[in-house]
């Protein structure tokens, strides 16, 4: 039975992540209707995170990897990825409930172009190419994520924003865990600390 599941995952995974997706009329975003469900687990066989999720950290409720002193864990931040027309990027939209599809909330990178290092967040907005409520002083983005081949079987998750890595700093409020940075080439990332994301179909998250 288990080899059935990764089978479908597997495809369901390359179809969404992999195979050419037709613009919508216009050349516009689809609209924020239900999807396949993804989450982003941790591969990082060296480090104390490895399979750990992707998790919403309710104090700054930026993305990060909770404490592992958490149980049960928190349920992982889950998304369906959309084709951005006209270039090789994802949007990863979050589960969405509402009427008002301007405030559609999609994974967002919080970034500080001096220091070249983004946070996670979720930010609000009618499609991934016009985010609002973005802090002061900060540059957000959702339309610039990539996918890569893992060496798992699993595509990763990139960011274009500039060059860099992942990499978790125990930085978040009340002992909470470690909030997940893409930090750039010559900014302040240690690279032997570096950390990969799997995107994962829901179906086969393991409860801890």
């Amino acid at each position: 039975m288990i080899f059935q599941v990764l089978a479908v995952a597997f495809a369901g995974i390359s179809a969404v992540l992999a195979a050419p997706t037709p613009p919508p009329p216009h050349g516009g975003i689809p609209p924020p209707d239900l999807g396949p469900q993804y989450f982003f687990r941790c591969h990082a066989p060296e480090q104390p995170w490895h399979q750990r999720h992707l998790v919403l950290l309710p104090s700054s409720q930026l993305l990060g990897l909770e404490n592992f002193t958490v149980h049960p864990t928190t349920p992982p931040f889950t998304f369906t990825p959309i084709p951005i027309p006209s270039t090789p990027n994802y949007a990863f939209r979050a589960p969405f409930a509402g009427d008002d599809r301007t405030a559609t909330p999609y994974l967002s990178a919080i970034s500080t172009t001096a220091s070249r290092s983004s946070n996670l967040g979720v930010l609000p907005g009618p499609d991934p190419n016009h985010i609002a409520r973005c802090p002061e002083q900060k540059n957000c983005s959702a339309n610039a994520f990539s996918v890569y081949d893992g060496d798992t079987g699993f595509k990763r998750l990139s960011l274009e924003v500039f060059p860099g890595a992942f990499e978790a700093v125990k930085d978040a409020p009340n002992g909470e865990g470690w909030h997940v940075y893409w930090r750039g080439s010559g900014g302040p990332t240690a690279w032997d600390r570096a950390i990969e994301f799997d995107i994962v179909p829901i179906e086969l998250l393991e409860e801890k």
